[in-house]
């Protein structure tokens, strides 16, 4: 949550104030909580809020009951979009979803119904085979980009296809061990940060079209190598500007003495929550 507010203060006031031009959507911004201007932040902030209800509700629901609630929803949220595609851009819609998959994940570790590494490695790739079929046989009979959503109808992260090959992929990573390595996981640590910069909403298409002019590209036989490089540039640029917040914001912590009361609110509220309905 800090990120989030942090980056949509740091770019949001600079962005007005250069452009002299303060709209209602601009300060909607400044508030990503709340609406869809960050799509997964906005989401998943939301979601920790809710948490300890949703907590409360895995904790005393009877099993026959969770597991009713959960077909059903993956028969509404997932099952029923992939076969009859339905409008899915807005922040209900997406915070629905986030919320199925908190009480799917939920279910599945309360009652331990992970099945097997083997069982998974066959839905995942599977669901994988299955989902790249079916964008290229859609390629292969839309000609025109107005047909997208046709041809990601399968694809998109709704499907019970895609739904199937993460929740298998997840639980693959839970039954399998694995090892602590402190790079990994401090460059995994600041992709999140990447992603609140480089997708800021006030930014994102100047970002992309005036920098790096990805149209000028679209046709080139280079594109791919632009690509790499591009993505590659913006992961660096990102990752040094969030290894210098994280920096910063452990030094004011530190020294107003708010860090450890913070974390702690946190960890009480949120994260022993979860373990406790886990």
């Amino acid at each position: 949550m800090g990120g989030t507010l942090f980056y949509s203060i740091a770019i949001g006031i600079p962005h007005i104030a250069l452009t002299h031009n303060l709209e209602v959507e601009d300060i909607k911004l400044l508030f990503p909580v709340f609406g869809e201007e960050y799509w997964f932040s906005s989401c998943y902030i939301s979601l920790l809020m809710i948490s300890p209800l949703l907590n409360a509700l895995i904790s005393n629901v009877k099993q026959e009951l969770y597991k009713y609630g959960v077909i059903i929803l993956t028969v509404l949220v997932s099952v029923g979009p992939t076969i009859l595609p339905w409008k899915t851009e807005n922040y209900i819609n997406n915070l629905l979803w986030f919320i199925y998959l908190y009480l799917l994940i939920g279910y599945l570790k309360k009652y331990h119904f992970f099945l097997s590494i083997k069982r998974n490695r066959i839905i995942f790739w599977t669901s994988y085979c299955m989902i790249f079929t079916s964008v290229y046989i859609f390629m292969r009979w839309s000609v025109t980009r107005d047909n997208f959503d046709r041809i990601i109808m399968f694809a998109n992260e709704f499907s019970i296809l895609v739904l199937a090959s993460s929740i298998s992929l997840f639980c693959i990573f839970v039954l399998k061990e694995s090892k602590w390595n402190k790079c990994i996981n401090e460059i995994a640590g600041t992709t999140f940060g990447i992603y609140l910069i480089h997708m800021h909403p006030m930014i994102k298409d100047s970002f992309w079209e005036n920098i790096f002019k990805c149209s000028a590209w679209m046709e080139s036989s280079f594109y791919a190598i632009f690509s790499i490089i591009s993505i590659g540039l913006v992961f660096i640029g990102g990752f040094l500007i969030e290894e210098t917040r994280k920096m910063i914001c452990k030094w004011l912590g530190q020294y107003m003495g708010l860090n450890k009361v913070v974390i702690q609110y946190i960890n009480d509220k949120c994260f022993n929550e979860n373990r406790k309905a886990g």
